[in-house]
């Protein structure tokens, strides 16, 4: 068995290894983003808030401040903490596909359980800006879910 952490891909070796068609467009994804979910007026204003400190800022800000500036509010705002799942981060997350056994820290991740992240969902995140010449944010994204993916069966 071959073993790989997250960083070091490349969204070709990812497509390759794992047999993926990356394609920006995605028709479910679509479906989720108009889905009608209530949304309150005092929740409205908080986002227009947060985004509108994100636009002015977001060049300026530093992985730790966007974290803590924006996410994290955004997220105390959604809820994803209830009794069934947790908010986790800088979080080790491991996985066997492909007979490669994927595994890295995670930045963000909303899983089941309550101390230990078990079954992960969709949420994880990579907070760089731009390429460096042996990380590619977006390949690294990718095997984290391939991962999760595998977790959460």
């Amino acid at each position: 068995m071959r073993k790989a952490t997250f960083e070091g891909w490349n969204i070709d070796d990812v497509e390759q290894t794992f047999s993926l068609d990356f394609e920006a467009y995605e028709p479910l994804f679509d479906e989720w983003l108009r889905s009608d979910s209530p949304v309150s007026v005092r929740e409205r204003e908080t986002i227009a808030d947060l985004q509108e400190d994100l636009f002015r800022r977001i060049d300026l800000w530093n992985e730790d401040e966007l974290k803590f500036k924006f996410i994290a509010p955004f997220v105390s705002l959604v809820r994803f903490e209830t009794q069934q799942t947790s908010v986790f981060t800088q979080r080790t997350l491991s996985a066997i596909v492909n007979d490669i056994e994927l595994s890295g820290r995670v930045d963000f991740i909303v899983a089941t359980e309550k101390s230990k992240p078990i079954s992960p969902f969709f949420f994880l995140h990579e907070y760089k800006r731009t390429f460096a010449p042996d990380s590619e944010p977006l390949a690294q994204l990718l095997v984290e879910m391939i991962a999760a993916q595998e977790l959460n069966e």
